[in-house]
């Protein structure tokens, strides 16, 4: 086949979104090269100048070299540039801010002994059942049937019936690779752990202020997302607990003259956990729980109103993996060491005496709609495991929050009103 008319260019383009003709080029770049190659063939001009006698002429470019000197050397000490100058590499020990490598603990580490390794490493022992001081108690608290079900109802609005409804993850089964399943609407996990944990706080703090007559805003206060970390020396290691959880609530006096007192859970501790084994982990190292990474100078300062304490932990699972409830039992056990460490030394530094740290922690886990536990834990010595008097922890198995509301709220009420109820009147 022969072409009898030349081809042509394509007078319109396809550009994606619709036919046009073709766009000019900028030819700036291209110009300003022909005029460099235009002046370069010019021929320079020569101006000849006869010299004195006896004068020698200097090179310019002497004085070049010397604004060059002044520059690099006078104002600030010379340095090649890079890739020529030779610089440290971030998190090497030629770094100026490189330490060495440090054991951290974190929300979304997996420990190997969920139970064993954190009552290893805190010096805790395991109770078989609650202190005898917060049966007491728990005994004499009482909800009627009205209030349960409007917290039931809370509940269940937390968990089926929010208004933010969202996307959900496209839910595909195996081997069915293929097939495209509906897009659903609900509410995130992370989003029900959240309106939970808050529903919790509530709840439990309007029924301690109508029960023992206090302002609800002057005493309980909640600090969201603190920054806590809290290091360590064991073993010739440096380790670290990071201690970010969802919000934590404290105790604070209404005048700044006065202080709350600690009230432990088991006042006869001494008796109690003197000289008790710890349980082995043998032949795991409490390390295997921590991450190896590198370490940077940061302030580890946790800061609180003073005079004031920490009450409760609230964690969330943080939608990492469904854990089982062991996982989450261990991790509150870290948690509640770090924060009573934490409160310790808070004392030290206001000059107070030491006495039984107690704190606790409200944990939730997805499984089976949505569960929550608690963990309760008694600081009775700070000076590490070698120290005769072991911590102090006790387990509450998690239960379902729609099966077992009233169980859940008996245990609630009870663990965040008992410092309170056991305050000196005076």
């Amino acid at each position: 086949m022969k072409f009898t008319n030349p081809l042509n260019h394509a007078k319109y383009f396809w550009w994606g979104k619709g036919w046009g003709t073709k766009p000019r080029k900028n030819t700036d770049q291209f110009y300003y090269k022909m005029q460099w190659k235009a002046k370069a063939k010019r021929p320079l001009e020569v101006i000849e100048q006869t010299l004195p006698e006896g004068v020698k002429p200097i090179d310019p470019n002497v004085y070049v070299r010397q604004e060059m000197n002044r520059e690099f050397h006078d104002k600030s000490k010379f340095e090649l540039p890079w890739p020529y100058s030779h610089r440290p590499i971030k998190g090497t020990p030629e770094d100026p801010n490189y330490k060495q490598e440090v054991l951290v603990f974190h929300r979304n580490k997996r420990l190997i002994e969920p139970i064993n390794l954190p009552l290893h490493f805190t010096n805790s022992i395991l109770e078989d059942d609650l202190p005898q001081s917060i049966l007491r108690f728990q005994r004499e608290i009482q909800f009627d049937d009205k209030f349960v079900d409007y917290c039931r109802r809370r509940f269940e609005w937390s968990l089926l019936n929010d208004c933010a409804m969202q996307k959900l993850p496209l839910n595909r089964e195996f081997p069915y690779l293929d097939q495209r399943p509906p897009r659903v609407f609900g509410t995130t996990t992370n989003r029900k752990e959240n309106l939970i944990l808050q529903t919790l706080y509530e709840i439990s703090n309007s029924w301690t202020a109508e029960k023992f007559g206090y302002n609800p805003n002057l005493i309980s206060m909640r600090i969201s997302r603190p920054h806590c970390v809290y290091p360590i020396h064991r073993d010739e290691k440096y380790a670290l607990l990071d201690l970010e959880c969802d919000f934590v609530t404290i105790l604070s006096t209404s005048s700044s003259n006065t202080s709350l007192p600690s009230i432990p859970f088991d006042p006869d501790y001494v008796a109690n956990v003197s000289d008790r084994p710890l349980k082995s982990i043998s032949p795991i190292s409490w390390q295997v729980g921590f991450d190896t990474k590198n370490f940077y100078t940061d302030d580890f300062e946790f800061i609180i109103p003073t005079k004031s304490q920490i009450q409760t932990i609230f964690l969330s699972n943080n939608n990492v993996r469904i854990l089982n409830d062991e996982d989450y039992q261990g991790r509150g056990i870290m948690f509640c060491y770090g924060y009573a460490m934490q409160q310790a030394k808070l004392l030290e530094k206001q000059e107070q005496q030491f006495v039984p740290q107690t704190i606790q922690c409200l944990y939730t886990s997805p499984k089976d709609s949505m569960k929550v536990g608690f963990v309760l834990f008694q600081l009775n010595t700070v000076t590490g495991d070698d120290s005769t008097i072991r911590n102090q922890v006790w387990l509450s198995e998690p239960r379902s929050i729609l099966d077992d509301t009233r169980s859940i709220l008996n245990d609630l009420c009870t663990m965040q009103s008992f410092r309170l109820a056991n305050l000196p009147t005076s």
